[in-house]
């Protein structure tokens, strides 16, 4: 791309530059191993945003050290050297529903509890779409019931943005050495994850 620098990057591990192996002309639809999120770092200086106002946590997981921007769009790169589009990388589908995992963090950071927010899609065994799951941590000395969280989200957004997981992080969330969040770590379920579905808490779509 004139102006530009892009390269594709594994999704399950952002060190790693893809290289093209997919002939379109063979197969029009590329394979999974294909497909990589796109990275951006201009040559000239400012031609692209440089940070996310006023969010300083947005901008550390958008930008690496070396200057490269996170699109968060899934393309494939053909052995043509083009690039195509695949989707929005991050998007989770919820009940038919594309969710967009910012939206749900930005209703849930209005709660009055809440100080940080990361929503995650989660696909279970055996299960077509995506669960959300919430990952919180508190104001100081807030105190916080995931029940009554969820009756209130349910009044602010369809249901399908409510997450069916949430977990609070007292310590705050779980981050490398260079202060980027372990996503895999935050995409687990552990025993201190609360699960909507197993209790009686139940939502209808309006």
């Amino acid at each position: 791309m004139e102006g530009y620098y892009v390269e594709l990057r594994d999704p399950e591990d952002t060190t790693k530059v893809m290289r093209p192996f997919w002939d379109p002309t063979e197969n029009p639809a590329p394979p999974d191993e294909a497909k990589g999120l796109l990275f951006i770092r201009p040559l000239i200086p400012h031609t692209t945003l440089n940070e996310y106002f006023k969010d300083e946590r947005r901008t550390r997981e958008a930008f690496d050290d070396d200057g490269f921007f996170n699109s968060d769009d899934l393309f494939a790169e053909g052995i043509d050297g083009r690039f195509y589009f695949q989707g929005r990388f991050s998007r989770i589908r919820v009940s038919g529903e594309n969710v967009d995992p910012i939206a749900v963090q930005d209703v849930a950071m209005q709660h009055e509890a809440i100080q940080e927010a990361i929503a995650v899609g989660i696909r279970l065994p055996n299960v077509s779409d995506d669960e959300i799951k919430l990952n919180i941590t508190l104001k100081r000395d807030a105190s916080f019931d995931p029940i009554e969280f969820s009756k209130w989200m349910a009044e602010l957004a369809p249901v399908f943005m409510v997450p069916r997981f949430i977990e609070v992080y007292t310590d705050g969330f779980p981050v490398t050495a260079t202060q980027k969040i372990r996503v895999a770590e935050i995409k687990e379920i552990s025993e201190s994850t609360w699960d909507r579905a197993k209790t009686d808490l139940k939502f209808r779509s309006r």
